[in-house]
């Protein structure tokens, strides 16, 4: 077996995908972790709603359509600070908390973390899945990962305001987050797509997925 960055048409079966073994783990070990200690059930159940979701698609997908080692690897990371931050709401989220402390911050920022990692993170798989499925020429598989992380910034946004309002009000300015800052919804979409910005560039200058020999004005 041997570490994928790109999907691959005929997958390694889960049996004896050790990295994807190792990596399901350890995200059910902090996901049932997270179940316990949360301190707010409700928050907890609301902030993982989605991302459960997400784990579903993947693992009904897995056998049609994988992505590499590396998407899983990257969406995982991006998971687990996501869990972390779920487990006691983000405003009272103990890294943050110490970064504010250290920092000497008014604001606890482990929210823009996460925002920031969606995009330096989570949107590899979309690159990923750009290139090895879409069939994607090679620059617009890495302009496509940014455009669609501001779009799905954009939307998640408008997802907690509905599912706040309306599943749960009483949740609805711990859940949000904003923490006093009328701009946060901008300043999270802005600060996820500088991330996906950032990791196109690295897989650039990598050449993850680049054609070899190609002509540049083909990929």
């Amino acid at each position: 077996m041997h570490f994928t960055t790109l999907g691959q048409q005929t997958p390694t079966p889960f049996r004896r995908n050790y990295v994807l073994q190792a990596l399901v783990i350890g995200y059910l070990v902090a996901f049932g972790t997270t179940a316990v200690l949360t301190v707010n059930g409700p928050n907890w159940l609301v902030e993982n709603a989605l991302s459960t979701l997400l784990i579903i698609i993947l693992g009904m997908s897995y056998r049609q359509k994988p992505l590499g080692d590396l998407s899983y690897l990257m969406l995982t990371s991006f998971m687990l600070l996501h869990i972390y931050g779920a487990m006691n709401s983000y405003v009272e989220n103990s890294l943050g908390l110490w970064l504010m402390r250290v920092l000497e911050t008014d604001r606890n920022y482990y929210d823009r973390i996460v925002h920031f990692s969606l995009g330096f993170l989570a949107s590899y798989a979309l690159f990923d899945f750009g290139r090895s499925y879409l069939k994607l020429p090679y620059y617009w598989a890495l302009l496509m990962p940014i455009e669609l992380t501001l779009s799905i910034s954009a939307g998640f946004e408008l997802v907690e305001w509905l599912w706040a309002s309306t599943a749960y009000p009483e949740l609805g300015p711990e859940y949000l987050g904003h923490q006093g800052d009328p701009w946060d919804a901008q300043k999270d979409m802005f600060i996820a797509t500088v991330g996906a910005v950032l990791l196109m560039f690295f897989v650039w200058l990598c050449g993850i997925g680049r054609p070899r020999n190609a002509n540049p004005s083909t990929t």
